[in-house]
């Protein structure tokens, strides 16, 4: 029951596998017009009732066929099997759940075995190493050396204050791609786009996370429309101080929340999860396998 409670709370169907449509439950009854049209969380599109647009005040804002959830999806399929590469289908993607999050994440679910490797790899990759060239907006929560004294203030700008679960990287080690930078924000944005589709974690308890500590990728260090900061990594006591303070900010900050390493270099990913004196709740992916230390703290060993 408890799962079912929150897939119709985020998606307005149960999980069970029928895939029930049911009225979503709206406690946001204040945002309107062009705002609840702009909110991903809110907008429906076409698919607000002639009841809802005048209670939204939306009449007038949209065309007047109200199109069911069916019809829409059926719409971005088609969309989306007319481009003609998959980085196209994933661009159309991450601008879709930039919009309409009800309908992506439907979209995704109700179509898995398609879209999983669109939304996530192997396509995640080349749109990670593309990542600065095929930026529309920003989404995600950026960490850099100039934070440091201020961590826990600037995650405070995050809009959503009961954050569950945090999937973060530094892009030293995207895949098989190697260090990518700042662009390594594209693998938190889709890992937790899944965790959402997948296991109805709500899409506002989710907050992907890039430490854009620099890179040793000459390539984009030479890129105008690179993204990060444009300079070398760094690397021992100042890094591993930078991350002890980001840790330290989220239990103080979001105290419930997960915090998932991702695509760090492995001796990194271990003395962040094991070296912290935050105790925190922390997993990490490597090459290994993926690693769990619940509430575990001990002593920071700088390298």
């Amino acid at each position: 029951m408890a799962v079912d409670s929150v897939f119709r709370k985020t998606f307005g169907f149960v999980s069970d596998g029928t895939r029930i449509p049911i009225v979503k439950s709206d406690d946001s009854a204040d945002v309107t017009g062009y705002s609840r049209l702009h909110d991903p969380s809110l907008n429906k599109s076409t698919a607000f009732t002639r009841a809802e647009r005048e209670r939204f005040r939306l009449r007038g804002l949209l065309p007047a066929n109200i199109g069911t959830l069916d019809v829409q999806i059926n719409r971005v399929l088609g969309n989306l099997r007319r481009k003609a590469s998959d980085i196209e289908r994933y661009i159309f993607m991450v601008a879709l759940q930039a919009r309409n999050e009800r309908l992506f994440y439907r979209t995704l679910i109700e179509h898995i075995e398609e879209l999983m490797p669109i939304v996530y790899t192997p396509t995640v990759g080349q749109a990670c190493k593309e990542f600065a060239h095929i930026f529309r907006q920003p989404r995600g929560f950026y960490v850099t050396p100039d934070d440091r004294g201020e961590m826990a203030k600037i995650l405070r700008n995050w809009p959503h204050a009961d954050v569950r679960v945090i999937v973060v990287t530094d892009g030293e080690r995207i895949l098989g791609l190697g260090d990518l930078g700042a662009n390594g924000m594209g693998i938190p944005i889709g890992k937790l786009a899944l965790y959402t589709a997948c296991s109805g974690i709500p899409p506002e308890q989710c907050l992907p996370v890039q430490i854009d500590v620099g890179t040793e990728n000459e390539e984009f260090l030479a890129d105008p429309l690179y993204l990060g900061r444009p300079h070398k990594r760094i690397r021992g006591s100042e890094y591993f101080e930078l991350m002890d303070e980001f840790l330290a900010a989220v239990e103080e900050v979001f105290p419930m929340a997960l915090v998932q390493f991702e695509d760090f270099l492995t001796p990194n990913a271990y003395a962040c999860c094991c070296g912290t004196a935050t105790p925190i709740c922390a997993s990490t992916t490597t090459s290994r396998g993926p690693q769990q230390w619940p509430w575990r703290a001990s002593t920071r060993r700088h390298a």
